[in-house]
C-alpha cells in the first residue's frame, strides 16, 4: 500500500516509517498538517495514518479538509488522548480505526491486516481548486456534484490522472485513446483544448510540442 503518514515526534515516525517499509509499504511521511494536506490533495494514497496533535493543522483539520474535497482514502488515528468526544470526531470525520498510543508496531501490522476487509481506497485525484476526478469510475466532480464528460473527453482525463505529474505525450494518446486508427496531434490538441474549456482553473498544462500533464 501507499501510506501517507502524519507524525510529529521524529523518532516515532521514523520508526514507523521504517517498520512500514520493511512490511512492503510505501511510506510517505510528514511532521505537520500543511504538508500532509498538500500531498493527500496532490498524489492518492491507499491509507493516511494521522496523529492527531500535530502543528500546522491537526490531524483532525487535515482530514476534514481532505474529506470536503471528497478525498475518502481509509483513515486510521493514532492518538494518547481517550476521551470520548475525541474518539467520536474521529470517527464523524470518516476513520475507520483509532490506535490508542502507546502501541506496539505488531499491532499495527494487524490492524493492516484488516484493512481488505473493511475498505478500499476510492482512487480520487483533486484537480486545482475545486474539482476532483476518481479513476475508478472515470467521473469528475466539481464539489459535490459530478460534471457530465463525453466518453472521449473522460479518457483523456482518466489517463492524464493516471499519469499525474508526468508528461502524456502525443504517442500515449494514441496508443492509449486512439485505437482506431491513427490522428495527428493537432486532432488530440484540439480535444485536449475542448476538454481545458470546461474548467475555469489551468490545472491541464501544455508542455510545448510534446504533450500534456496534471501537475
Amino acid at each position: 500500500m501507499k501510506i501517507l503518514l502524519l507524525e510529529d515526534e521524529r523518532m516515532l515516525r521514523e520508526s514507523l516509517r521504517e517498520y512500514l517499509e520493511t512490511l512492503g509499504h510505501e511510506v510517505k511521511e510528514c511532521e505537520g498538517g500543511e504538508k500532509a494536506l498538500a500531498l493527500g490533495l496532490s498524489q492518492p494514497f491507499d491509507l493516511f495514518l494521522f496523529d492527531v496533535s500535530t502543528p500546522q493543522k491537526s490531524g483532525f483539520e487535515v482530514a476534514k479538509e481532505l474529506s470536503s474535497r471528497r478525498i475518502l482514502t481509509p483513515l486510521i488515528f493514532m492518538t494518547a488522548r481517550v476521551e470520548i468526544e475525541d474518539i467520536s470526531k474521529g470517527f464523524e470525520l470518516g476513520c475507520i480505526d483509532y490506535i490508542k498510543k502507546p502501541f506496539h508496531l505488531k499491532e499495527l501490522a494487524l490492524r493492516l491486516q484488516n484493512l481488505p476487509q473493511k475498505t478500499s481506497a476510492p482512487r480520487l485525484i483533486a484537480l486545482g481548486g475545486h474539482y476532483a476526478f476518481d479513476l475508478a469510475t472515470a467521473t469528475l466532480y466539481e464539489g459535490e456534484h459530478p460534471k457530465n464528460l463525453t466518453p472521449r473527453q473522460r479518457e483523456i482525463l482518466k489517463l492524464l490522472c493516471e499519469n499525474q505529474g508526468k508528461v502524456v505525450d502525443f504517442d500515449l494518446f494514441r496508443e492509449r485513446i486512439y485505437t482506431e486508427g491513427f490522428v495527428d496531434n493537432a486532432t488530440i490538441r484540439a480535444e485536449v483544448s475542448r476538454l481545458k474549456k470546461l474548467f475555469d482553473e489551468e490545472f491541464i498544462q501544455n508542455i510545448r510540442a510534446l504533450g500534456y500533464s496534471i501537475a
